[in-house]
């Protein structure tokens, strides 16, 4: 179900920005490297997978505060901008092409990003000129939004190669609708009820249940900033898949997946480069748009998105199984 708003009606004007900021790029980008460094099966050394899916899921995941993990629903629009036309077009399918696989409906030619990469030589710069020309694209004044104040100053002053920022709403899933008030949104002004139609747009659906409800965190936009400067020998599939992980989820920038196989690991320069997303990526992806999402507390989602990780391992005929207690 799609939610009827937008929460960056200026995305045009952002990607305009980027544009002039980083035209010397046009020409600097190539195309992946023919050789990849592969690294093993994943194996699990004797942990049992349940604890493994529940130390993942609770590292990996940053949604916004006292929100369940927020995943996209419907239509998935990719754009990518600031790269030669074939290495963006590389992206923007790599990147869909996951998204198809969790059952996302992808926008074809000429449909409006709601997933944006942007390529540039200084990625702090350019995170903090859209952040100085467009601030309530990125601090939208609901609850539930963002991870806040000091998240977005981080977003503009960190030296990561790819830094990203999420703008997630709370949506009923019966209406599709914003299950806040928005900005510019007039408070309701009460008055006799005697329908739920008497309430509009902020009528909701409640179940009698002290466990479940009907609301739902849903992905409005994400913006991604790839800093060539700082991609170091990462092959450009590696990160298109890196990119992916990050556009399609609410990843913490500064999680430390040194004790998993994953292509979060990508620029660690202790460690073997990762050939893809491995099945830990893949499971939590799935476990994320599978579960249900439906328990009351933001712990409780968690919780169901660990219980559907595990599923998937467990499915896969790979070496991880041979840790099943």
């Amino acid at each position: 179900m799609k939610t009827a708003l937008r929460v960056w009606h200026g995305l045009t004007a952002v990607l305009s920005v980027a544009l002039l900021m980083s035209t010397a790029l046009a020409h600097a980008q190539t195309m992946p490297a023919d050789e990849v460094t592969q690294v093993e099966d994943v194996i699990v050394d004797g942990a049992p997978i349940r604890s493994e899916v529940q130390r993942f899921v609770g590292t990996v995941a940053a949604p916004a505060p006292n929100r369940g993990p927020a995943r996209w629903d419907g239509d998935l629009c990719v754009g990518v901008v600031n790269l030669q036309t074939e290495a963006a077009q590389f992206m923007a399918d790599r990147i869909s092409d996951i998204g198809a696989e969790l059952g996302l409906r992808i926008g074809g030619p000429g449909c409006k990003p709601n997933l944006v990469v942007m390529a540039t030589s200084d990625g702090a710069a350019l995170a903090s000129e859209l952040v100085r020309t467009r601030p309530r694209e990125f601090m939208v004044r609901t609850g539930g939004a963002s991870l806040g104040r000091e998240a977005l100053e981080a977003f503009q002053t960190s030296d990561r190669p790819v830094r990203w920022w999420h703008v997630s709403l709370p949506v009923n899933e019966d209406t599709g609708l914003a299950a806040v008030r928005l900005p510019g949104q007039q408070p309701f002004a009460g008055g006799p009820i005697s329908r739920p139609s008497d309430l509009g747009s902020y009528g909701i659906t409640v179940m009698p249940s002290r466990i479940n409800n009907e609301i739902k965190d849903e992905l409005q936009q994400v913006l991604i900033i790839v800093d060539i400067s700082r991609l170091g020998q990462a092959p450009f599939d590696q990160v298109a898949d890196y990119t992916a992980m990050v556009g399609l989820a609410q990843i913490d920038p500064d999680v430390d997946m040194s004790h998993f196989q994953s292509i979060l690991n990508l620029f660690r320069t202790d460690e073997a480069l990762p050939s893809g997303l491995t099945d830990f990526d893949w499971a939590y992806l799935r476990g994320l748009y599978e579960a249900r999402q439906m328990n009351i507390s933001a712990r409780g989602r968690v919780g169901e998105v660990a219980a559907q990780m595990e599923r998937a391992l467990r499915a896969r005929p790979t070496e991880l199984n041979e840790a099943t207690p």
